[in-house]
């Protein structure tokens, strides 16, 4: 269960936050390792081609150099000055530029040494732990996105910018998939996504448990997923939502515009064409068979 004092921590400089004791930094070491594994098992080498209720089409993918940031650690920034690449060669054991995944392996395999490092006043710190701890629980509950848990927002930061007062969220992502959290200071987690500049994909930019979550709804074009198909090294699944799933979906978009205000618009133009040109289609076959 996610508390105040750790969403308190979340956004402030790792300079700035408090080491946490013991038992806290080890529960963090255990679950960054457990959301490595799972992005090993889940999504390493898989992407994503999800078609949406507008006839929007949207591949999207988890790539390994994407990890590092989701989980809430710079892995970049040590490598800008010898401050950091002196506690990168005495912790990490590396002394040159390595890709962010290579630099969230060595914090996973380095758990006792970056603890006993973050413990110390002075020294270059790698970790913010109430971030990284809540970065993991979002990971962990991001959806397999084979039932329809989620939902999607056709993301205008103009108008969350226009609609807002939060300072808390600087990223321009374009879209945003969010799905519910089960926590009770945060009813929903959010990823936003960006298109990535090297491939046709787009990819994480931001993981976030806000507490304004209603902000990123107020006048934004809500989509139902209608199907996602994974191509993993050239197998492919399709998974099509239920008539029931995207129900759910619509109450819930529902739910919130009518409880926040949020003058949001829920296109469902295809897919609704696509629901009466299967009846208008069911219904020439009855005729043939008559």
């Amino acid at each position: 269960m996610i508390s105040r004092k750790e969403l308190q921590y979340v956004n402030k400089k790792i300079g700035n936050v408090p080491y946490p004791g013991d038992d806290y930094a080890e529960q963090v070491m255990a679950e960054l390792k457990e959301a490595y594994n799972l992005f090993n098992a889940q999504y390493n080498g898989k992407s994503y081609n999800m078609i949406l209720s507008n006839g929007q089409e949207f591949p999207f993918s988890i790539m390994d150099k994407n990890l590092c940031h989701m989980l809430g650690i710079d892995g970049k920034s040590m490598f800008n000055s010898d401050y950091g690449l002196a506690a990168a060669s005495r912790v990490l054991g590396v002394d040159h530029y390595v890709p962010t995944f290579e630099v969230l392996q060595r914090i996973i395999d380095n758990s006792d040494a970056v603890i006993a490092n973050e413990k110390k006043e002075g020294t270059y710190k790698f970790l913010n732990f109430y971030k990284t701890m809540i970065k993991c629980a979002i990971f962990k509950k991001m959806t397999t996105f084979k039932d329809f848990n989620f939902g999607f927002i056709n993301f205008d930061k103009a108008k969350y910018d226009q609609n807002t007062t939060s300072s808390y969220y600087s990223p321009n992502s374009t879209s945003y998939i969010f799905m519910p959290s089960e926590e009770v200071l945060i009813p929903y987690f959010m990823v936003g996504f960006v298109q990535d500049n090297y491939s046709e994909f787009h990819v994480p930019e931001t993981v976030i448990a806000p507490e304004d979550y209603y902000n990123f709804f107020i006048e934004q074009e809500l989509l139902l997923p209608l199907q996602v198909l994974i191509d993993d090294n050239d197998h492919f699944t399709k998974w099509v939502a239920s008539p029931e799933e995207l129900l759910k979906l619509i109450n819930r978009y529902e739910n919130i515009i009518a409880k926040h205000n949020t003058r949001s618009k829920i296109n469902i133009y295809e897919a609704y064409k696509l629901a009466l040109t299967q009846l208008a289609s069911q219904g020439n076959q009855r005729k043939l068979t008559m």
